[in-house]
């Protein structure tokens, strides 16, 4: 996964499990995070296979919501790596994207 993460023009990695937008492009942060049991954690000692979840912060509208082209990246991304996107709100109407590993 970090290879096809690495390779992507739009991002770049800062740390073992962190990747930023690149430069020119919108502002993201994932991380790559491992959920068990429905508790998340990210460690050095987790595997690469075994990460199956991306947490992403990234820009948002005033009203809260995800702009088109943030959203076309991340199914880019959840394309590219055959993982689901899941776009919800939270309790506060603001937008959450997440990525999880298909089963």
């Amino acid at each position: 996964m970090q290879t096809v993460l690495d390779a992507m023009p739009e991002l770049k990695r800062v740390g073992l499990m962190n990747y930023k937008n690149a430069t020119g492009y919108p502002w993201v942060d994932l991380v790559l995070a491992k959920v068990q049991s429905g508790n998340f954690s990210c460690s050095n000692d987790t595997w690469h296979d075994e990460f199956n979840t991306i947490p992403i912060a990234c820009s948002k509208s005033a009203e809260g919501c995800v702009p088109a082209s943030q959203i076309a990246f991340l199914v880019k991304l959840a394309s590219t790596l055959k993982w689901e996107l899941i776009n919800e709100e939270d309790d506060a109407g603001q937008e959450d994207v997440m990525m999880w590993k298909r089963i």
